[in-house]
């Protein structure tokens, strides 16, 4: 992610947290502030990396989004809601609340009511 050479500063960066090595922090900046795949990116990203923790040696791997992201805060809440659930119960698979990250289409969808016609309609 880190090799586009259109967006140098896009891609994750990590750092060892400096009070705690067991701990590695991985920071998502997208390509642009309004970047629609930022919140499942960097929710997968968590999943991921904490759920395949036998793969490397932290405990935690503690993912968050650029500030330059428009939803960053919003985005950032989700992710420690679902790191405060791993650390208590070791389990990655926690659904925070919010529709952060959803398109105006996918919210749509949510609310959509069954249409006129019948299953064998024509059209």
């Amino acid at each position: 992610m880190n090799l586009d050479t259109r967006h140098k500063s896009a891609g994750y960066r990590y750092a060892e947290e400096s009070d705690d090595q067991s701990v590695l922090r991985a920071e998502f900046t997208p390509t642009t502030p309004f970047c629609p795949q930022t919140h499942t990116l960097t929710i997968g990203s968590f999943r991921a990396w904490n759920g395949l923790s036998d793969r490397h040696g932290y405990d935690l791997v503690r993912v968050r989004a650029a500030r330059m992201h428009h939803q960053s805060d919003a985005i950032n809440e989700q992710l420690e809601e679902l790191e405060e659930n791993f650390l208590s119960t070791g389990s990655v698979t926690h659904v925070p609340d919010g529709d952060v990250g959803s398109t105006p289409m996918e919210r749509a969808k949510q609310n959509e009511q069954p249409s006129r016609g019948g299953p064998n309609a024509p059209f």
